[in-house]
């Protein structure tokens, strides 16, 4: 929301992510196509496509890592992921919902326009209900 209204009330905080893709020469990697690794390493979670959709040769895997990173709005490669929802970042954000009341046309979904973690399951609900408010405006 806040790069929809050129920033006027300032960046919104998230946290980023490097993404680094490893091929290597094994069967699978993990027992699973994602898990997560809260705790020592640097990464916060692998996944593995294969899982999604086998493929060939079997003796090779692609796995991705992803690792934290400081999010600059300022920079193009820069991609907000995750907001860092504080009270003080959450009342920066309601700055942006209540100018995005001018605009009754507007409809907002998603992390990045509501500000929020969503899994997929929650998004996509989230938009289906959306969907069924307007449709029947």
């Amino acid at each position: 929301m806040d790069a929809l209204f050129d920033y006027c009330y300032g960046p919104l905080p998230y946290r980023s992510l490097s993404l680094q893709f490893e091929c290597l020469d094994m069967n699978y990697y993990q027992p699973n196509a994602v898990i997560n690794y809260p705790n020592e390493e640097a990464f916060t979670r692998i996944t593995e496509f294969k899982y999604f959709q086998p493929v060939y040769p079997q003796k090779k895997t692609v796995i991705l890592k992803e690792y934290p990173k400081n999010y600059d709005y300022q920079d193009e490669a820069s991609i907000p992921y995750y907001a860092i929802i504080n009270d003080e970042n959450r009342k920066l954000y309601e700055k942006y919902a209540d100018h995005a009341k001018q605009y009754p046309n507007l409809i907002l979904c998603g992390r990045l326009a509501e500000y929020k973690y969503y899994d997929m399951d929650a998004v996509i609900l989230r938009a289906l209900s959306l969907y069924e408010e307007v449709k029947s405006l």
